[in-house]
């Protein structure tokens, strides 16, 4: 339908079109466009500007537009757009607003009018020469989103007589909260995560099956656990080495006594206690002949 309507007005400028200077700079038409008013404070609006030129004679990639829409401000870059049709292109650019500031408000009035400065036009034309021309903006009414103080009521005594059935502030907008909006969609940043985490966890496993074989290997060449009569044997043999004779030393022959007698090695047991309650100090060397014979005893009976 747009370009429908853009054929039909493209003809219609190139047929009406005068044969003067400035039909020969090559535009063939400009406007500045605004959606119907009036508007509210907030209210996001979208400006357009369509530069139509003859492209026999102007290079539409050279068209530039100037403006400013205080005390609007724009919420993002404008939009170029460009439609072909014959030799007339209709270069448009469009611009979203809104007007969130304290100079957007009304004051103590219900509107107000707001006017525009001119949009500029730049662009060369196929000799390269440079080519200027401005278009106007309609002027524009806001509204307030409160209405009339006067109109108010100033206690809730007054709004219960008056206004009975009534909210104390009657809002002629919407203040609802709009949509929220997103960058990316929350469902495909969703599977783009769980896609990353499968992926890490994929890459774990490859870095970690070397170090988990490694463990195992270790684990299987580790020293076989020891029985209690060879945890014996060794707490002997390590007492007597920090000091011989002493409370531990004398302890641990005791602990090795009991699990004497648990292995039903009894010739050996009274030997050991005597050595470990000797009235003198039970020596290293002494230590290491009974052990000598503990070792002998409990291969021969293994």
């Amino acid at each position: 339908m747009r370009q429908l309507a853009f054929g039909a007005l493209a003809a219609l400028a190139l047929m009406v079109a005068p044969t003067s200077a400035g039909a020969a700079s090559g535009i063939v038409r400009a406007q500045a466009t605004l959606p119907p008013e009036p508007y509210l404070f907030g209210e996001q609006i979208t400006a357009d500007v369509d530069v139509l030129v003859n492209t026999k004679l102007v290079d539409p990639q050279t068209v530039r537009v100037e403006t400013r829409f205080f005390p609007y401000r724009p919420l993002a870059a404008p939009r170029r757009t460009e439609t072909v049709d014959g030799s007339v292109a209709d270069v448009r650019f469009r611009y979203v607003l809104a007007c969130v500031s304290l100079e957007c408000l009304t004051g103590s009035k219900l509107e107000r009018k707001v006017q525009f400065t001119p949009a500029r036009i730049r662009y060369r034309d196929r000799r390269q020469h440079v080519w200027r021309r401005t278009v106007n903006w309609r002027a524009i009414r806001e509204i307030s989103r409160v209405g009339n103080d006067q109109i108010r009521p100033a206690t809730a005594s007054q709004a219960r007589f008056a206004l009975p059935s009534e909210p104390l502030l009657q809002l002629p907008a919407s203040v609802v909260a709009p949509s929220p909006s997103y960058r990316l969609s929350p469902l495909l940043l969703a599977l783009v995560l769980a896609g990353l985490a499968a992926g890490m966890l994929v890459a774990t496993f490859f870095v970690a099956r070397p170090v988990l074989a490694l463990a195992r290997r270790g684990r299987g060449s580790a020293a076989p656990e020891l029985s209690p009569l060879e945890q014996a044997i060794a707490a002997v043999e390590e007492a007597a080495r920090r000091q011989a004779g002493g409370a531990e030393h004398r302890e641990a022959l005791a602990l090795l006594a009991r699990e004497l007698r648990r292995a039903h090695l009894l010739d050996l047991v009274h030997s050991t206690r005597k050595l470990a309650w000797s009235e003198q100090a039970p020596s290293a060397a002494a230590s290491r002949g009974l052990l000598a014979e503990v070792r002998a005893a409990a291969r021969s009976v293994s």
